[in-house]
Order: structure tokens, then sequence, then C-alpha cells
């Protein structure tokens, strides 16, 4: 009997390690899409709460300047105001994230209804 590996047992295990490296990269960067979004869901949600505080005291929404929002390296945050009354966040992804395809844009509004409802 030999004591050595045989060059077919050695391809063997090398695929198998390829294989197992390629599935497990997969699923390692589809949660760090997840988690960016999830930092980017946790924005909106605070800069809503912002906006309301800003129109108890002056009497409407406040714009990107005023809320102070401030861009990420994954995303871009805008809001839109409609007469002082209603009010959208939006967090659009950049870079990297926009491989998270079917979330790559959320919304949130002064009712707290949240687009797309499926990324939420």
């Amino acid at each position: 009997m030999s004591k050595g590996v045989s060059l077919i047992e050695l391809m063997v295990t090398l695929a198998m390690i390829a294989i197992l490296v390629a599935l497990s990269g997969n699923v390692f960067s589809g949660n760090i899409l997840k988690s960016r979004r999830q930092q980017a869901q946790n924005e909106l949600v605070e800069n809503t709460l912002m906006q309301g505080q800003f129109r108890l005291t002056h009497g409407r929404y406040a714009n990107a300047e005023e809320l102070g929002l401030k861009n990420s390296e994954h995303y871009i945050f805008s809001t839109k105001n409609k007469g002082g009354i209603t009010f959208t966040l939006t967090a659009k992804a950049q870079n990297n994230q926009k491989k998270d395809s079917a979330c790559s844009t959320l919304t949130i509004n002064q009712s707290m209804q949240r687009e797309p409802k499926a990324c939420w």
C-alpha cells in the first residue's frame, strides 16, 4: 500500500473546497447586502422621526439640507416635500450595493408607508 495521496484524490479534494468556497461567498455577500440595506432603513426611519420634530417646530417638513441628510458609501439619501404637508424620503443604492437590485431604491413617507414592501 502507498502512504501518499494520489493526484486524483488531491484534485477531488481541491474541487470540493472550491465548491464550498464559492457557495459560502455568495451567502456571505448576500448577508452584507442585507446588512447595508438594514442600515439604510434605520437611517430612513430616523429621518422620518426628525421630519416630524421639524414640522412641530416649523409648521412644515424639512428639505434635505435642513434635515442634514448625509449620503453613505452605499446609499444616496434624498427627500421630496409636497406643500409642506407630505414628504417621501428615499435611499438609492450606489456602488456595490446596486447588486441588491430588487431593493436598490427604498422609500418611506410621512405615514410610515414603506416601499418596496418585500424589502422592508
